[in-house]
Order: structure tokens, then sequence, then C-alpha cells
């Protein structure tokens, strides 16, 4: 008996958390009624009602964390699904960078990753030929003998593109 109320507590506690969440969509004068619209979702959406409140933060990063779990399902390759979580790292990072800077009252500058780097491509190509080395290294079959031939033509790229970032630096 208590098994079965706690899951109708449970079902309720679902039914008004959704109810209010599509309150807040609601409240968005941007969110469309239409979800095809398009339109933001609800991780770059804050409710101004409710800002103040961790309780409420907290629900926003579950809701956030949900509408990433359902939709990452329907995402067409898992290259796209790999590059719409790197951006979300990076926006949070900005942002980060962005609010620290205020704090301190100096102007943010944003800074390219490679700055510092004479050729981020010569980089850009070693760290892609390392990652497909490992790749390599960890497929499960041989592929007819091709797998070891592509391995060793990876590893001769590496040892070719290291020398001409060395002769760079000179």
């Amino acid at each position: 008996m208590q098994r079965t109320t706690g899951c109708f507590a449970l079902a309720g506690a679902v039914t008004l958390l959704g109810g209010m969440a599509a309150q807040a969509h609601s409240q968005n004068p941007r969110h469309p009624q239409n979800p095809r619209q398009g339109g933001l979702h609800a991780g770059l959406w804050v409710p101004q009602a409710n800002a103040h409140s961790p309780q409420a933060l907290c629900d926003l990063v579950e809701e956030h964390q949900a509408w990433h779990r359902q939709n990452d399902q329907r995402m067409r390759t898992a290259r796209y699904a790999r590059d719409h979580r790197r951006f979300h790292v990076r926006l949070d990072a900005r942002r980060d960078d962005i609010l620290d800077a205020r704090r301190q009252g100096r102007q943010y500058h944003r800074q390219h990753p490679d700055s510092g780097k004479q050729h981020p491509e010569l980089h850009q190509a070693r760290a892609n030929l390392q990652k497909a080395l490992r790749d390599l290294a960890e497929a499960a079959r041989h592929f007819g003998g091709h797998r070891e031939k592509a391995y060793e033509h990876t590893q001769l790229a590496i040892r070719e593109v290291e020398p001409a970032m060395r002769a760079d630096r000179r």
C-alpha cells in the first residue's frame, strides 16, 4: 500500500513540475506555442520570478538536462551531438570568464584557443592524427589487414608533421 501511495505521490510531483515548466515556457515571450517554430529551450531562458531561488536554478538545470536527453536521441549524427555538447562547455566557460571580469572591474577580452601557436592548423592536424591513431588501436576488427597499414601510415604522418612544426619555430 505504501509503495502504491509513493508512486502516486511521485506521479503527482512529476505532473506538478511539468505544469510549472510549461507555465515558465508560456511566460517566455520568445517561446512559440508550436515547438517546431524554433525558439529558446529551457537551458537558455530563466524565468525572472524564480531567478533568486536556488531550488529554481536546480530545477532549471534538471529541465535543461532532460531537454538534452530527449533531443540528443533525435540528433542525426553522433558528431552533431558531440559538437553541441562542446558548444555548451565553451559557452559556460566563456560566461564564467565574463562574470569574473565584471566582478574584478576589467573588460573581458576573448582570446582564440589557438592564439599563441604559430600554425594552429598544424597543431590541429597533429591532434587529429593522434586521435585517429587511438581509434585505430582501439578498433575491434582488423579489416583484412588494412587496420595495421592505416596505423603505420598514421604514425608516419605524425612523424612528418612534428618536424615541420619544429622547423617553423627556428
